[in-house]
């Protein structure tokens, strides 16, 4: 579960930087491994959103589904909240 975990950070983290920020910084630099921390830290801080809503859901409301209405609402609360943390904190124009 760790390899799979790392393995989906470092894909996701490429996705991102490349196709959907187009960011330039150089790999391996000073800036780009500041980069990689910063965006771990807002995976991370999103996470706890996403487990946050779900065992909310989970624990507070009485139906069969509350925790995947959770859920579902904790990932789009999170990749959201992440998408503009990432934009404006960890590729911030770094390719104009």
């Amino acid at each position: 579960m760790a390899v799979a975990t790392i393995i989906a950070f470092i894909f996701k983290y490429l996705v991102d930087k490349v196709f959907i920020f187009e960011d330039k910084t150089e790999y391996f630099s000073k800036t780009h491994f500041k980069m990689v921390i910063l965006y771990g830290s807002f995976a991370v801080l999103t996470t706890l959103i996403f487990w946050g809503f779900e065992l909310s859901f989970k624990y507070f409301l009485n139906f069969k589904t509350a925790p995947y209405v959770g859920a579902v609402i904790g990932l789009i609360t999170g990749y959201t909240i992440k998408f503009f943390l990432d934009k404006k904190y960890v590729f911030e124009n770094r390719n104009k």
